[in-house]
């Protein structure tokens, strides 16, 4: 009754299985969720258990506690066939969107994302930091996190620090064996973005990142190359950012060039596209308006307004 009063009734008849069930004395249904990396865990899933108890629930398993600190985590469910993830609403009942894509003969799994990233990232757990791990991973080496100078060119210190990440990627995909990294494993380990660039040739970029290796701890394990990698990344200045290519962009009545917009722990960015230059920030408390636009020529829009800019991005 408590969960109708706060959340509403359940939108969709229980299921055939469902009923079945709680005929037979079952309550309770093991509900497998998935985490970043593939590690999968159970959480016994009531009829009236809501997406932001599952959250919650998740987040124990991985040593978080703190209520604002879960709040910065969702729910989605990946389709497979179609390859889309779409997000849960943490009002919607668990066993809801199960019936729904079951009758729509989907096969989905569920997946614990972290969204934002206000809390800074915790090295006290080997759970949360093998997940942490993997869900960053494919962002960085598509080169979300890259920032450049004028010019195009990578600082010296992002370059260092590209090779002590290529150096824990590799330890933390090898399980900690130290074998050298060889020039055609070298684009598992460097973002795409530096690689097109072709300022190094791979076999220089092996060469640096083993000369890293023979530089670091012969003891380093898996676990403790993963969290050092997340400790480099967090320090940029993008890590933990949500980056959108924007459709649309004016600021105090001037229509601007194609732009990026960056949704992070600060407040959003304009950034410049390929450099990643910072041209314009605001912080949350500034920004008057977040809403989703009706759709245009079937695309949907999301607007963020600050006094009279606004962004459209796709």
């Amino acid at each position: 009754l408590n969960q109708t009063i706060r959340y509403g009734g359940r939108k969709y008849l229980l299921s055939g299985m469902e009923v079945e069930e709680i005929t037979n004395g079952k309550i309770l249904k093991r509900q497998v969720y998935s985490l970043p990396g593939g590690m999968k865990k159970v959480i016994n899933t009531r009829s009236v258990t809501v997406v932001e108890e599952a959250i919650r629930e998740l987040c124990l398993k991985l040593n978080i506690r703190s209520p604002s600190e879960q709040q910065e985590f969702c729910l989605a469910y990946f389709l497979e066939k179609e390859k889309r993830l779409e997000y849960c609403a943490n009002n919607e009942y668990v066993l809801d969107i199960c019936t729904e894509l079951e009758h729509k003969r989907k096969q989905f799994y569920f997946l614990l994302k972290r969204c934002t990233w206000v809390h800074p990232v915790r090295l006290d757990d080997q759970v949360y930091i093998d997940v942490m791990f993997f869900q960053v991973v494919p962002d960085y080496l598509l080169g979300s996190y890259l920032t450049r100078q004028v010019g195009g060119h990578l600082s010296a210190s992002t370059c260092e620090d590209i090779t002590r990440l290529a150096a824990y990627l590799h330890l933390a995909f090898s399980e900690g064996q130290r074998v050298d990294v060889t020039p055609q494993a070298v684009e598992s380990v460097i973002p795409s973005a530096v690689l097109e660039g072709a300022s190094q040739s791979v076999e220089s970029w092996a060469n640096k990142i083993n000369r890293q290796l023979r530089s670091m701890n012969p003891k380093t394990t898996s676990t403790q190359a993963r969290a050092a990698f997340l400790e480099v990344l967090s320090a940029w200045p993008l890590f933990g950012n949500t980056l959108f290519p924007l459709d649309a962009a004016s600021c105090e009545g001037r229509l601007l060039p194609q732009l990026e917009l960056a949704v992070g722990r600060t407040g959003v960015k304009l950034l410049k596209p390929g450099t990643r230059d910072v041209l314009e920030q605001w912080p949350y408390d500034k920004a008057r308006l977040c809403e989703i636009v009706s759709a245009i020529e079937n695309a949907n829009f999301e607007k963020i307004v600050q006094n009279s800019e606004f962004f459209r991005c796709k």
